[in-house]
């Protein structure tokens, strides 16, 4: 076996389609060298409560599902995985991501001719192209996290000291070698994995891949930032479920990982800020109004169906679209493609375009037919 994909979902049924629809695309595309054999999908679902196993077993006989009875997190349900994978290499996917067709075959490529990287990590956008910065990071010092607990990264976020954690100075685009690989996207060696062990799970949600990373490094190997793939991902929807209780988790993961790798002293130090702003996230989520996009706004946007079909009845919701075809989008200006609300048909495009079409247009939506969902 070559590579085992391990997936944790809780609440995202429609995401998780989507991301196992790319997946699938992407190993089709990397058998025609290394054989659909060699590939294995696993997805932990971490007591979501509704009909995802079903669905899952009606569109992706193939993934291997493990259902568990309540919320272990993100470390221990990966674990659960990792654990029966057979893969010389492993991938920890996010289920709000989709991938190219050619990012296994690209990333195999690679490397298999670099025996001394542990971890690998891919460019990530967000659906409107911008780009997160979470795909290249440093291990975070103390100082670093001083810089970010306070926010003072972002009033000069090119100064390479207070830009440190995000490794700001090195172009996206840029191939590096960095400390932290994104748990979004973090492809995996298994001797690696074996070597430094598998994910902490003293860790709910949040931090388990910085301290692996720092891990994978301890034991010798290198990590890497590999923006020749990009993926999107949409970031943080099973969190939004719950909000609260993530900002618990995300804060507690750095003291966490404070009291694991700093010093007493330090992580001592620390943890008062910690909690500081903690307390303010916390109150600033439970009192400030949800964001909604003005309604004026988007009447104001053209709506535009795209699809390689002659019509768009198989939904009533896209009745109000116009009904462009794919192969027509390029005779859109680039300001219409701006001034517009675009839904994509699935499988009429590749994913690799849909990547590459997020940050031309003002909002990009897909619709897959074949699951009845509009993401």
């Amino acid at each position: 076996m070559l590579l085992s994909v391990i997936i944790v979902n809780y609440k995202v049924k429609c995401f998780l389609l989507q991301t196992l629809s790319s997946v699938y695309e992407a190993i089709k595309y990397a058998s025609q060298h290394y054989g659909y054999e060699n590939f294995e999908v696993f997805v932990v679902d971490n007591h979501s409560q509704d009909n995802t196993q079903e669905v899952i077993a009606k569109h992706f006989s193939q993934v291997v599902y493990i259902q568990n009875d309540t919320n272990l997190g993100f470390a221990k349900a990966n674990n659960q995985a990792l654990r029966i994978s057979k893969g010389k290499y492993k991938l920890l996917l996010n289920p709000d991501t989709i991938i190219p067709e050619q990012c296994f075959s690209t990333i195999l490529q690679y490397i298999e001719n670099q025996n001394d990287i542990g971890a690998l990590g891919v460019r990530m956008t967000d659906i409107h192209g911008v780009f997160a910065t979470e795909s290249k990071r440093n291990v975070p010092s103390i100082s670093g996290s001083f810089y970010k607990l306070t926010g003072l990264y972002k009033l000069f976020p090119d100064a390479r000291r207070l830009g440190h954690y995000h490794l700001n100075h090195l172009s996206q685009h840029e191939r590096a070698d960095i400390q932290v690989v994104s748990g979004a996207f973090m492809f995996l060696r298994a001797e690696a994995l074996n070597k430094a062990g598998l994910l902490d799970e003293t860790f709910f949600m949040y931090g388990e891949d910085i301290d692996l990373s720092y891990r994978i490094l301890k034991a010798g190997y290198r990590n890497v930032y590999f923006p020749d793939i990009s993926i999107i991902h949409y970031k943080g929807e099973s969190s939004k479920l719950n909000t609260t209780r993530y900002i618990d988790a995300f804060y507690d993961a750095m003291y966490i990982f404070a009291k694991k790798h700093y010093s007493t002293f330090a992580s001592t130090l620390i943890r008062p800020s910690i909690s500081l702003v903690k307390a303010i996230k916390k109150y600033k989520a439970k009192t400030q109004k949800p964001k909604t996009e003005d309604r004026a706004t988007q009447s104001e946007k053209t709506q535009i169906y795209l699809s390689n079909t002659d019509s768009i009845a198989e939904s009533t919701l896209l009745t109000t679209y116009k009904h462009l075809n794919y192969s027509n989008l390029n005779a859109l200006s680039d300001s219409e493609k701006l001034e517009s609300e675009i839904i994509i048909r699935i499988p009429d495009i590749s994913f690799a375009d849909i990547i590459l079409l997020c940050p031309l247009v003002s909002r990009l939506r897909i619709h897959y037919p074949k699951f009845d969902c509009i993401i």
